[in-house]
């Protein structure tokens, strides 16, 4: 009975995460010298509808009143990590097995061979982990978009991906 309660618990958690959709992340920066954190809600138009992460107050700004934009991506710093483990170990293992001559079954090898074979797997593991890590939180902030020095074509093909990351994504709401 005790371990069903703490099994439902769990998974509760773990589901009340996954509906929790945010929109972006932005900086932005207006004409008048005004910079705020913000979320991105929704796009209509030309105008952004926001709010602000400090202050949790909404507020819409014309796309022509920004002076720069800025996406703040979310890293996957984890999830990189964790693909660059498992690859690293593989091919440390791969390799720990190839340097003690690829014998047929691992019933053949002896504790030195298993021994250099998992020193390997780990080795290139935690290698992987770490540059996994790190390749995902270089990726992980988005350029500066400029509205001044954009064309009109340019800015409706920002629009469009902003729309894309916005919390809402219909037009009509």
């Amino acid at each position: 009975m005790k371990k069903t309660m703490i099994v439902s618990l769990v998974v509760m958690v773990l589901a009340s995460g996954v509906y929790a959709r945010e929109g972006a992340q932005l900086i932005v920066a207006k004409k008048d010298g005004q910079t705020f954190n913000v979320e991105l809600l929704a796009v209509k138009h030309q105008l952004l509808v926001l709010k602000d992460s400090d202050s949790q107050l909404g507020l819409s700004v014309d796309i022509k009143d920004l002076e720069s934009l800025q996406i703040k991506r979310r890293t996957n710093m984890l999830l990189g990590a964790g693909l660059g483990l498992v690859i690293g170990s593989v091919v440390g293992f791969a390799y720990g097995y190839h340097t003690i001559g690829g014998l047929g079954h691992m019933s053949d090898m002896n504790g030195a061979q298993k021994f250099n074979g998992s020193m390997n797997s780990i080795a290139l593991g935690l290698a992987g982990a770490a540059l996994g890590g790190l390749v995902a939180a270089a990726t992980g902030e988005g350029g500066i978009f400029r509205p001044s020095e954009r064309s009109q074509a340019e800015i409706e093909q920002i629009l469009t991906r902003l729309r894309s990351e916005a919390l809402y994504k219909a037009e009509s709401y």
